[in-house]
């Protein structure tokens, strides 16, 4: 099977990882940042729910902290 990524007729691969983050980053809205933002702390923090179910909802509440 091929696989091939390309950024302006290069290959993925041969990119830098600043080429990489520049990249996607400055073609972002602030609003998409902030989705990207939500994806990664989900992806790479560390989640903590509560014990106790919200009194006034009854959710659970999920902090997720990622130390960078």
């Amino acid at each position: 099977m091929a696989y091939s990524l390309t950024v302006d007729g290069k290959e993925e691969k041969d990119l830098t990882d600043g080429e990489r983050l520049r990249r996607i980053f400055e073609h972002l809205e602030p609003k998409d940042l902030t989705e990207v933002m939500k994806v990664l702390i989900e992806r790479f923090g560390n989640c903590e729910t509560d014990d106790q179910p919200c009194a006034t909802y009854g959710d659970y509440v999920d902090t997720y902290t990622w130390k960078v």
